[in-house]
């Protein structure tokens, strides 16, 4: 892990593999063509996705999960807008991501497992989850689009996800 702190408890477990993820995610955007962030028009599966739209979608997912924890705890939910031009700017706004995310869970860092697992969550999809499963989707949902950009890379155009 490329992480030298290492957060406390649960939550801050969670987050550091969350900053991993991130940082993963991040380096495979580097490794796209500079055009794959503005164009809008090249789909790369039949659902008319393109690699704007993954990156733009997993960015704003993070934003929405922490928004739901925020709710949750009370705190403000604001972010900024962003357009994504090039692999620093996703860098940038994932970073903020996962700081906006941190600040919502900081007082979670010293509960117990218990604890942790009770704290539900009502999603804006229809799911139910407890903390520590809404922070494992976030990251697991990086991780999925981070696959894609890498089957893209491969030039492996396949259907789906």
């Amino acid at each position: 892990m490329s992480n030298s702190v290492f957060r406390n408890g649960v939550t801050g477990a969670l987050l550091d593999v969350y900053q991993q993820a991130i940082v993963d995610f991040s380096v495979v955007t580097t490794m796209l063509p500079g055009e794959a962030f503005t164009d809008r028009a090249s789909f790369i599966y039949e659902k008319k996705v393109t690699i704007h739209y993954i990156i733009t979608h997993t960015i704003e997912s993070g934003y929405i999960y922490a928004d739901h924890i925020r709710v949750l705890f009370q705190l403000p939910t604001a972010h900024t807008v962003y357009d994504i031009k090039g692999a620093d700017d996703v860098s940038v706004q994932l970073n903020h991501v996962l700081a906006y995310t941190e600040e919502a869970l900081k007082d979670t860092f010293n509960m117990s497992y218990e604890q942790i697992n009770e704290i539900l969550i009502y999603s804006s999809w229809g799911k139910v989850y407890d903390l520590e499963m809404l922070l494992e989707h976030a990251i697991v949902h990086i991780y999925r689009h981070e696959r894609q950009l890498k089957k893209y890379m491969s030039g492996r155009k396949n259907k789906g996800s």
